[in-house]
């Protein structure tokens, strides 16, 4: 059984769509109205409309999850995303903002898990972080909330181990999805290409190899992987933008 948070944006559907092709069962979880899945019913897929900052509303959310199905084996903590301007320019209500949105959200999530992970001695936990998180280029509040976001799969990594949970977290480069990229395309069509020859592989990633990547952590074939931390953003981070050329 298959917990997907943020499941109403590109990658977090892309995720429960792999999932469920996968012929897992899944609950969806946002703030956001979750569209059905086609070809999936009532017995595989379920969404949850939960606020994810709140306390109440992930513990209840949960409840269900386990009222339902009886347990939890895998958590994807793909809820975030960043409207931060420069730090000069950031509010300390936009900063609590960012940081709820990017790591408390996983924070509660990961807690209301893990009782049930632990339980069942058997628990993968994937958190999508943000090649932001390693690298000093903007967006303070989102990229400092990253950071925070790989240091509590760390953290979940060693404590719970012996309990047999795994969490490892994904450092997401630019991803072909989302209204802050579409957006941008509107405003700029070229963005992607332009963005594509910053990365040293020369293309921008999509929803899709995403979930396979979340995927693969989820599987068997990675059991002997715990507490990393994977760039999947086809080596923009140690080129920061190929500034060498």
């Amino acid at each position: 059984m298959v917990a997907v948070t943020g499941a109403a944006g590109d990658i977090g559907q892309a995720i429960v769509d792999g999932f469920l092709d996968a012929g897992a069962r899944v609950a969806g979880l946002d703030m956001q109205p979750m569209s059905a899945r086609q070809g999936y019913g009532y017995e595989e897929y379920v969404a949850h409309l939960a606020d994810l900052t709140n306390e109440e509303h992930v513990t209840r959310t949960f409840e269900q999850i386990v009222s339902r199905w009886g347990r939890v084996d895998v958590l994807v903590n793909a809820a975030g995303g960043s409207r931060s301007p420069d730090i000069l320019d950031t509010t300390a209500s936009l900063w609590r903002e960012e940081v709820e949105r990017n790591l408390t959200t996983a924070f509660l999530c990961t807690r209301a898990a893990l009782g049930t992970m632990v339980a069942q001695r058997f628990g993968v936990i994937v958190n999508l972080s943000s090649a932001n998180a390693v690298t000093g280029v903007g967006e303070a509040a989102y990229s400092a909330a990253k950071a925070g976001l790989i240091a509590l799969t760390s953290n979940t990594a060693v404590r719970y181990g012996r309990c047999g949970v795994r969490a490892n977290s994904l450092c997401l480069g630019v991803i072909d999805a989302g209204p802050v990229w579409r957006e941008a395309k509107a405003r700029q069509p070229g963005i992607m290409a332009d963005l594509a020859r910053e990365i040293p592989t020369g293309r921008v990633g999509t929803p899709t190899e995403v979930a396979a990547l979340v995927l693969f952590f989820a599987s068997d074939q990675s059991r002997l992987i715990n507490g990393a931390n994977i760039m999947a953003d086809g080596g923009w981070a140690i080129g920061v933008g190929m500034t060498a050329s």
